[in-house]
């Protein structure tokens, strides 16, 4: 087990060897290696931090690291140097939490304040709501998408749902 200096909120694979680690209440990212050594760091304080709460995150498969941030409600793309390359914001992204890449240019986010799961589209910036209160979404957070059997599996309020997407 690795000892870390803070809690860590998400982590997620970044590369080959390495992963990323958000803390949300520090705020900051680290993108370390198996056995611990930091590799790169997004650290920032004071009132001028790019995030405010960076909670959950996810790599996409052209390395691309994704990470939202429920106070601020944006989703950032970085490198895997935690380089900010785009920044995503939206009505339908209300305290985004959960965040899931399903492919290289498609996020599902779950819209915590919204009751939505949202599609965002990295290429374009532009979403969509996939599923919402009348799926029976209700305050998502975590999330899990098995691209096989097509199926999302959301944890919210009230346990968890499981939704086969066509």
């Amino acid at each position: 087990m690795l000892k870390l200096k803070h809690d860590p909120c998400d982590v997620s694979r970044c590369g080959e060897s390495d992963f990323v680690v958000s803390y949300d209440k520090a705020p900051w990212l680290e993108v370390m290696s198996t056995d611990g050594s930091v590799r790169h760091k997004f650290r920032q304080t004071g009132a001028t931090s790019h995030f405010k709460y960076p909670n959950y995150l996810t790599t996409s498969v052209d390395g691309h690291i994704y990470v939202s941030d429920m106070l601020t409600n944006k989703i950032t793309q970085l490198n895997s140097s935690l380089q900010v390359l785009k920044i995503f914001s939206s009505s339908l992204l209300r305290s985004p939490q959960g965040i899931i890449s399903i492919s290289p240019d498609q996020l599902l986010v779950c819209s915590y304040k919204n009751h939505s799961i949202v599609l965002l589209n990295t290429s374009t910036g532009e979403s969509s709501i996939l599923l919402g209160k009348q799926d029976g979404i209700e305050r998502p957070r975590c999330r899990s998408y098995c691209s096989e059997q097509k199926k999302l599996y959301v944890t919210q309020a009230g346990g968890l749902k499981v939704y086969i997407l066509s």
